[in-house]
C-alpha cells in the first residue's frame, strides 16, 4: 500500500519532534514574561486614583476573571468610590497657579500641562483647555 510518504521520515522525525517539545517545556523562561499586574485592591485603587484607566482595567481582569464590561462597571464603582479632591476644576483658581503661569508665560507648553494636570487632578483634555485660557489671558496665542 502507498503512502505518499515514506514511513522510515516518520520513525526519524517523531523523536525529534518529541525532544524538541520536552526541552521547550523543560526551559520555560519565566524572565521574559511581563512583571505582574498589582494584585491587591489598595494597588487597584492607586491606579485609579492616578487616572491610570487601562492598567486598572486590566489589573481588574487579572485580578478577578472579568470580562472587559464587567471590569469597566467595576473600575466605575472604585472610581466614583473615591475621596473627592480639592480643585478638580482648573478655572477655579487661575490667581493661586504663579509658578504655571510663568511656565505658560516661559512657553513651556508641556512643563505647564504637566504641572496642571499634577496639581489639581484633572484630565489631558481638561489641563489642555486650562493652558489655552493662560495663554489667551497673557496675550499669547
Amino acid at each position: 500500500m502507498d503512502l505518499g510518504f515514506d514511513p522510515k521520515w516518520l520513525i526519524v522525525a517523531l523523536p525529534l519532534i518529541v525532544a524538541a517539545w520536552k526541552w521547550l517545556r523543560s526551559h520555560n523562561d519565566t524572565t521574559l514574561a511581563p512583571p505582574a499586574a498589582p494584585t491587591t485592591d489598595a494597588d487597584i485603587q492607586r491606579l485609579v486614583d492616578e487616572g491610570r484607566t487601562i492598567e486598572a482595567i486590566k489589573a481588574i481582569r487579572q485580578k478577578y476573571g472579568y470580562g472587559l464590561q464587567q471590569a469597566k462597571t467595576h473600575f466605575d464603582a472604585l472610581q466614583a468610590r473615591r475621596s473627592p479632591r480639592p480643585n478638580t476644576d482648573p478655572t477655579v483658581s487661575p490667581a493661586n497657579d504663579a509658578d504655571i503661569q510663568r511656565l505658560v508665560r516661559d512657553g513651556r507648553a508641556i512643563e505647564a500641562i504637566k504641572a496642571i494636570r499634577e496639581k489639581h487632578h484633572c484630565s489631558l483634555q481638561q489641563a489642555k483647555a486650562y493652558y489655552d485660557a493662560l495663554r489667551a489671558t497673557q496675550g499669547r496665542t
